[in-house]
C-alpha cells in the first residue's frame, strides 16, 4: 500500500514538474518528461503553441529554434515514442498540420541510416501509417489548389464578361432576384 501511494505521489510530482516546464518554456524538459509520461495531449498543446507561433523565429524548422535543438537530439527511444504520437495525430485533419511539421523537424535533423536503425521496435508499422496519412493529405492538398484555380479562373472570366465588378464583387449577377 505505502508503494503505491508513493509511486502515485511520484507522478503527480511529474505531471507538476511537466506543467512547470510547460509554464517555464522549458522545451527540452517538458518534451523529454511529456514523452517518458506518455502524455501526448500535453505533448501535442506543447507543440500546437510551436507551431502557431505568429511569427515564427527566424531560421527555426518548426516555429521555434529550442525546439527544433531538441528534436535534433532525442534518444533512439524517445525518438520512436515521438514517431508514434506524430503518425497518430497525423490520422486527424485537425493536427495534422502539427504533425507534418513536426516530422519535417525530424526528418531534416536525423541522417536516414539513424532513422533506418529504429527498424525492428516497431518502425515498420510507424512509418507505414506516417505514409498512408501523408499520402492522403498531400491528395486532399492538390484537389484544393486545383479548386482553388478553378474559382480563380472563373472569377477572372466573370469580371471579363460584367458579371463581377472588380471594386465591390457585385455587378448585374447582384441585380438579378
Amino acid at each position: 500500500m505505502a508503494t503505491t501511494a508513493a509511486a502515485s505521489t511520484a507522478r503527480v510530482e511529474q505531471e507538476q514538474q511537466l506543467m512547470n516546464y510547460i509554464h517555464a518554456g522549458s522545451y527540452r524538459e517538458a518534451i523529454v518528461l511529456a514523452l517518458t509520461l506518455h502524455h501526448p495531449a500535453r505533448l501535442l498543446s506543447l507543440f500546437q503553441g510551436v507551431v502557431d507561433r505568429s511569427p515564427p523565429e527566424e531560421g527555426s524548422l518548426c516555429g521555434l529554434r529550442p525546439v527544433d535543438e531538441v528534436l535534433g537530439h532525442l534518444s533512439d527511444e524517445q525518438l520512436l515514442e515521438l514517431l508514434r504520437r506524430l503518425r497518430d495525430w497525423n490520422t486527424n485533419a485537425r493536427t495534422a498540420v502539427v504533425a507534418q511539421r513536426i516530422l519535417n523537424v525530424i526528418v531534416r535533423s536525423y541522417p536516414a541510416d539513424r532513422l533506418a536503425g529504429l527498424r525492428g521496435r516497431g518502425w515498420k508499422e510507424v512509418v507505414d501509417g506516417l505514409k498512408a496519412y501523408t499520402e492522403r493529405h498531400y491528395k486532399r492538398m492538390v484537389e484544393l489548389m486545383d479548386e482553388s484555380y478553378l474559382v480563380e479562373y472563373t472569377l477572372r472570366e466573370m469580371e471579363e464578361v460584367g458579371f463581377v465588378d472588380e471594386e465591390d464583387g457585385l455587378g448585374e449577377m447582384a441585380m438579378v432576384p
